[in-house]
């Protein structure tokens, strides 16, 4: 009987041990509010760096692509979260690609994101 509570015991430990490591990391869970498509419903064009008035669509995929879609076409981009800034690269994420990093913050249960750049330049996006 004492043997068997003692391997009981083990196996108990060796459960909670295992377990201990299934917490999500901070960066991961910050990462995936950003994973689907974002349309543009307030603000700035120049937000982005851009010139004139267009509605902006990003669709951020978990793999760190994110293809930029506006009605002056469309640019094949990367992103990623780095020293709490959304991090866009414009070309990819390749030496000499063009990056830009906003501040941002989520609201509404995380389906509204406002982006601002680093002339203070606010752009409101809609979880759709």
């Amino acid at each position: 009987m004492k043997k068997q509570l003692e391997i009981i015991g083990i196996i108990t430990l060796f459960v909670c041990v295992g377990f201990c490591g299934c917490t999500n990391n901070p960066l991961d869970i910050e990462k995936n509010k950003f994973v689907g498509t974002w349309k543009m419903i307030e603000g700035s064009a120049g937000v982005s760096g851009a010139t004139g008035d267009f509605v902006a669509t990003y669709t951020f995929f978990s793999d760190g692509s994110v293809p930029i879609e506006h009605i002056g076409g469309s640019f094949s981009s990367a992103w990623k979260v780095k020293d709490g800034k959304l991090v866009i690269n414009v070309g990819g994420d390749v030496p000499g690609s063009l990056a830009y990093a906003y501040d941002y913050s989520f609201s509404e249960s995380n389906t509204i994101l406002t982006l601002i750049n680093s002339k203070g330049v606010q752009a409101v996006y809609q979880k759709q």
